[in-house]
């Protein structure tokens, strides 16, 4: 009776895991007659090329708008001036991929992995790219307004002059990222990392910064009209000629920084740590100092 008993139990053990296997596969299985499509025309709308191998394949200027890449291999594609709009790119690998002048406008890319990407003047508006993996990607030029970056890795990823206005970049990695003249304009960036990020001349006008750490960040020429940064980290940070009319820099972390040439009227400094902060002629203000 026991053994009986026994055997049933490990069926249903083996049937319960065979059927988590089964449905695993068929939600991330592509359809194979798309797949032989996108090689034959490079046009594929609205595909299923769920965890599809496309890696290394020649892509340039192919049609794969609200296409289903969830899980996709895309190691070192080429999506030169590719048609993306819309389509899903969940968790896939992109790379090396390159992503010049694509348009990825409103595509979900949460938890994609596009570490040394290249996506060079792409346009990624309203794009999701909640979690994704842009580590040293090239994003230069790239319009990325009103994208979604929460909790993103953007760690040394070349973002020169990129647009990101409205962009929300809570909680996301930008730790020595090049952000030169990049328009961040009511940027959300919220508890984000920005240590040792370059943002000379960046426009920051009115966006914010609380409780972000920018600790060592060039910010030199920046625009920083009617920002929040309450509770930012500005250790050692460099504001010299930085813009900060209206700002908001209550308990703001100014240890060390250099405001030489700033603009800080009307700013709110409030509780904030002047400690060896270096201000107008050089001059050392240390009334925060303990």
């Amino acid at each position: 009776m026991l053994q009986k008993l026994l055997g049933a139990v490990v069926g249903l053990v083996v049937a319960a895991a065979m059927a988590i296997a089964l449905g695993v596969s068929a939600a991330v299985a592509f359809d194979p007659a798309d797949v032989k499509k996108l090689k034959a025309t490079k046009s594929c709308f609205k595909c299923d090329l769920s965890g599809a191998n496309l890696t290394f394949m020649n892509l340039t200027g192919a049609n794969l708008r609200r296409a289903d890449l969830t899980n996709a291999r895309l190691t070192g594609a080429r999506l030169r001036n590719a048609r993306l709009t819309g389509a899903n790119l969940r968790r896939a690998d992109l790379r090396q991929a390159r992503l010049t002048g694509a348009d990825l406008t409103n595509a979900t890319l949460t938890g994609a992995n596009m570490e040394n990407a290249t996506l060079r003047n792409a346009r990624l508006t309203g794009a999701n790219l909640t979690n994704a993996n842009l580590r040293k990607a090239n994003l230069t030029g790239t319009n990325l307004t009103n994208a979604t970056l929460t909790d993103a890795e953007v760690e040394n990823a070349n973002l020169w002059r990129a647009d990101l206005r409205n962009a929300r970049l809570t909680g996301a990695n930008l730790t020595n990222a090049t952000l030169t003249g990049a328009n961040l304009r009511r940027a959300d960036l919220r508890n984000a990392r920005l240590t040792g990020t370059n943002l000379t001349n960046a426009r920051l006008t009115g966006a914010n910064l609380t409780n972000a750490t920018l600790t060592g960040a060039n910010l030199t020429n920046a625009t920083l009209t009617g920002a929040n940064l309450t509770n930012a980290t500005l250790t050692g940070a460099n504001l010299t000629n930085a813009n900060l009319t209206g700002a908001n820099l209550r308990n703001a972390k100014l240890t060390g920084a250099r405001l030489t040439g700033a603009r800080l009227t009307g700013a709110d400094v409030e509780n904030a740590a002047l400690c060896d902060t270096i201000i107008e002629n050089g001059r050392v203000d240390k009334s925060g100092c303990p």
